[in-house]
């Protein structure tokens, strides 16, 4: 019966992933130009940003972008698991 029931915790939590993924977009990047800067930034090795002397300002950008991600797969993950522990507690009783 729980197998029946994945696919439908599987879309709330794509759902609540994508609010919380667009919620924490609009607090942390100005616009998409920004956004995508952060994350050419986050794929460029630190050693050039060092000889470049954008260091703090390539910390920075990766430090958005990861805080992003991390957020949004977390409360995605969290849906889940929490809408699969409260189908079982109702199906069980």
């Amino acid at each position: 019966m729980m197998d029946a029931m994945e696919p439908f915790a599987m879309v709330i939590s794509f759902l609540v992933a994508f609010f919380v993924g667009r919620s924490v977009y609009r607090v942390l990047f100005e616009d998409a130009d920004e956004f995508w800067e952060c994350v050419g930034y986050s794929f460029m090795p630190d050693l050039f940003s060092l000889f470049r002397g954008e260091l703090f300002k390539d910390m920075e950008k990766t430090f958005k972008v990861n805080l992003f991600t991390l957020l949004t797969v977390f409360a995605g993950g969290l849906t889940y698991l929490g809408v699969l522990k409260g189908l079982e507690a109702i199906l069980s009783a």
